[in-house]
């Protein structure tokens, strides 16, 4: 990047100063000088297209580099410690990611570290932790109202249990992704409440407007919850203004526009890294920025927004990962992707294009999506998911969707129906959520193994029914597993959970579906015996694919969809040097033969290594049983994975 004179100018006015006031050794002042030289040109840069006009911008440079000192010097050893690790390692086919609520898996932080081995057993070595910071007793969104970036939820612990938590992650070679909840605070955040007491200094923190400013943004804006309320404003009696919550009343959307907040959110930012965080995700990422006369998501000045805090985050904390929460159209999912902006990013793509695929039985759209939107950027990765804390929805391209012939809004119609059990023959246990009553869409909350058919099988104690929901589930673990990425498990999911109804019986869930997918975790709850057993199967499953994902060289190669083989079945191949897999998936509960000659034109001999099934089959003519998945390599690899 060339360095602006400005920057230079900033380099040599501030820096001196700031590097004086640090306590360290001169190898240390050494290495963030060498920190700031690489980073502080894109960081000048990107602060001066969104704060340049600002008559007091160099004043506010200077805060963001006493941030950059303060925050640097904060560092616990064990913290520093891991800036010294492999920075590429999320891009390993070893890495195996999980997420979880504290409370609803271990109930503390102290409980959750007891159970890190069994994750370690599982396979697991990146752990996503929803947000246990101190949020308000009533509405909080679960957890994603912040009251306090510094303080842990009482509940769960303290800053001693995380530090404890921490050294026994490292230990079991599990890293932390914590979340960076950046759009919004809690309405009860102590900023907030300093604006509702009438201090100008933090009403600029945030957007308070009057009848005619809200008039110029909120034709333009989407409801986030049609269900609870229309439009992204709340009024508020006490200072007779509008306050801008896109999501909830009670989340009140920070305003970027102020350099002050840059600043004070990069710190709170590098609290998470003083608390252990190897990932910091950006949650909300695409609504930070807002412009009159726009939808006020993935705006220019997002991505500006969001590599100011990476170059930040690059100089005190270089190895700290970014990862992108944009559930936003595929197009605009991957423009956050580069080493600028967010390494990581969840493929919202692939996870609904599966759940369609198992809906209709046909693969066109997955197959057509997933071929030409899975590459990325280098050293950039996705994060493979088929369940969250979040709902389902229907993030597929309207184009992908057009080009196989489907009509999208229709299409979406028919799912929603389909998953909440509302379609004929649906075998899904699926529960609204974000129901808008005007235009009869949605978006699905529910288990892995409710949406899968599990539940109504077992209701029905339909031994059959059983089957194929285990089948399901397995299929589309296995081609998770395969996709380029990491794949990640919601946990609960591993042990086949069910949909968990008692939420409607807690006031502070009851209004908000997606809790029926929270269950707790902490003691085994299983429907019957049978139930029991097909959670054990999934869960060994599970551990088998995380081995054998370890073992195929293949899985770090180039990805290729093979189009058009079978309307049920879903085809690719991955290739790195002389080692491939070539996976094939079954979406539906019928056998049949397959026939194609595709994998030879991608060089995959004629026979190949069954690695799932542990048999060898024609790489042009085998059959495929109801919702079975194969892994098939070289066939003189097979003695390799014999017994796995």
């Amino acid at each position: 990047m060339t360095i602006d004179p400005r920057a230079s100018l900033a380099q040599q006015r501030l820096w001196p100063d700031i590097l004086a006031s640090l306590t360290a050794s001169d190898q240390q002042i050494e290495r963030l000088t060498n920190r700031l030289t690489e980073h502080w040109p894109r960081l000048f840069n990107y602060l001066y297209d969104l704060y340049g006009q600002e008559h007091d911008f160099y004043f506010h440079l200077q805060q963001v580099l006493k941030g950059i000192a303060h925050s640097w010097q904060q560092q616990p050893d064990y913290v520093k410690d891991r800036n010294g690790d492999d920075p590429n390692w999320y891009l390993n086919r070893e890495t195996v990611g999980a997420t979880t609520y504290v409370d609803r898996y271990g109930k503390s932080l102290k409980g959750l570290s007891k159970r890190l081995p069994e994750l370690s057993d599982l396979g697991i070595n990146y752990l996503h932790l929803m947000p246990f910071f101190d949020v308000p007793d009533s509405e909080h969104d679960g957890g994603y109202a912040v009251r306090d970036y510094r303080k842990i939820r009482s509940d769960l612990g303290n800053r001693a249990d995380m530090e404890s938590l921490v050294k026994n992650a490292r230990k079991q070679g599990i890293r932390l992704v914590l979340d960076f909840v950046f759009n919004h605070t809690s309405d009860q955040h102590r900023w907030a409440l300093a604006a509702l007491n009438g201090d100008r200094h933090y009403q600029d923190f945030y957007f308070f407007f009057s009848e005619q400013q809200k008039a110029q943004y909120q034709d333009q804006l989407r409801d986030i919850f049609p269900d609870k309320r229309k439009g992204c404003f709340t009024f508020n009696d006490q200072l007779d203004r509008w306050i801008w919550t896109t999501f909830n009343s009670f989340q009140w959307d920070l305003n970027y526009q102020n350099p002050e907040v840059f600043t004070a959110m990069a710190q709170e930012m590098m609290t998470l890294v003083e608390m252990g965080a190897d990932v910091v995700r950006l949650d909300a990422l695409a609504f930070t920025w807002k412009e009159p006369g726009t939808m006020c998501e993935s705006l220019p000045k997002v991505h500006t927004l969001i590599r100011a805090f990476n170059a930040f985050s690059a100089i005190v904390a270089p190895g700290v990962v970014i990862k992108s929460e944009a559930i936003v159209a595929p197009d605009d999912v991957v423009s956050y992707i580069n080493q600028d902006e967010c390494h990581l990013s969840y493929n919202p793509m692939a996870m609904a294009s599966m759940w369609e695929a198992l809906a209709t039985r046909e693969t066109k759209l997955l197959g057509f999506g997933t071929g030409h939107r899975t590459q990325l950027p280098e050293r950039t990765s996705w994060v493979n998911y088929l369940r969250c804390h979040d709902d389902i929805g229907w993030a597929f391209d309207d184009g992908d969707a057009g080009a196989m012939h489907i009509n999208g809004y229709g299409h979406r119609q028919f799912l929603n129906r389909f998953y909440t059990g509302k379609f004929n023959g649906s075998f899904a246990n699926g529960v609204p959520f974000g129901e808008n009553q005007r235009t009869g869409d949605c978006r699905i909350a529910g288990t892995f193994a409710s949406l899968c058919g599990l539940e109504q099988a077992l209701v029905n104690q339909d031994e059959s029914a059983i089957h194929l929901a285990q089948h399901r589930i397995q299929m589309l673990n296995s081609v998770m597993f395969a996709l380029p990425g990491i794949p990640l498990v919601y946990l609960g999911d591993e042990r086949a959970a069910l949909n968990d109804y008692s939420y409607l019986q807690v006031p502070e869930h009851a209004g908000d579906s997606r809790w029926v997918h929270r269950p707790d975790l902490t003691t085994p709850q299983f429907m019957n015996e049978q139930h029991k057993h097909v959670g054990q199967s999934i869960h060994q499953h599970l551990q088998r694919l995380a081995k054998l994902r370890g073992m195929i060289d293949a899985l770090d190669g180039d990805f290729h969809v093979m189009e058009n083989a079978h309307r049920h079945a879903y085809l690719f191949v991955r290739r790195l040097g002389d080692s491939f897999i070539f996976l094939a998936a079954n979406f539906s509960e019928h056998r049949f033969d397959l026939q194609t000659d595709q994998p030879r034109q991608h060089c995959v001999p004629t026979v190949v290594y069954d690695v799932l099934a542990q048999e060898a089959v024609s790489s042009g003519h085998f059959d495929l049983q109801p919702y079975q998945c194969r892994w098939m390599v070289a066939e003189g690899e097979s003695i390799r994975f014999k017994n796995v």
